[in-house]
């Protein structure tokens, strides 16, 4: 027997559109994987958004069947706020990267012993727990003091910076 596919009805389709439109929106996932989360083929989805039409498309009708013109504006506005959420993420976690280089960071290496019983199964004992300090990197520190030029004196008498 074959798998019959539901035409889902037009409200049941903006529900899910808002769903996927609001994860998308948070910057963190693919349209793709926003659709597979509620059930939704990425296709189907993209079918109804047809996000590649111009106002004057729509006007004219210049659409595909599945069109559903809420779900078009719903997923405009999503691929708006998944570029500034995904840009913000970005930052924060290269600035979180770039601080942890330059303060060095401290981390612990556990080494484990596999030991086997009678019946074959295995058991892992700790040997040693060791905290393994990394020291600020030094071409990280270069890299910031230049980006953001904390070796200049600016002395505003002179009107001038000065490099140190």
């Amino acid at each position: 027997m074959m798998n019959a596919k539901l035409k889902l009805p037009r409200s049941m389709k903006i529900d899910k559109a808002k769903r996927i439109c609001k994860l998308y929106s948070t910057g963190e996932y693919t349209i793709a994987t926003c659709c597979k989360a509620e059930g939704i083929e990425y296709n189907t989805f993209q079918g109804w958004a047809q996000p590649n039409l111009s106002e004057e498309d729509i006007k004219n009708e210049g659409y595909r069947r599945g069109f559903v013109h809420e779900v078009h504006v719903l997923y405009k506005k999503a691929l708006i706020n998944n570029e500034i959420n995904f840009k913000a993420l970005l930052r924060d976690a290269a600035r979180e990267g770039l601080l942890d280089r330059a303060r060095g960071t401290v981390h612990t290496e556990t080494h484990l012993k596999v030991k086997y019983d009678s019946n074959g199964n295995a058991i892992s004992t700790v040997i040693r727990k060791i905290e393994k300090y990394l020291p600020p990197d030094t071409n990280i520190l270069i890299f910031l003091a230049n980006c953001l030029r904390i070796f200049e004196y600016h002395d505003d008498r002179l009107n001038c910076v000065i490099d140190l």
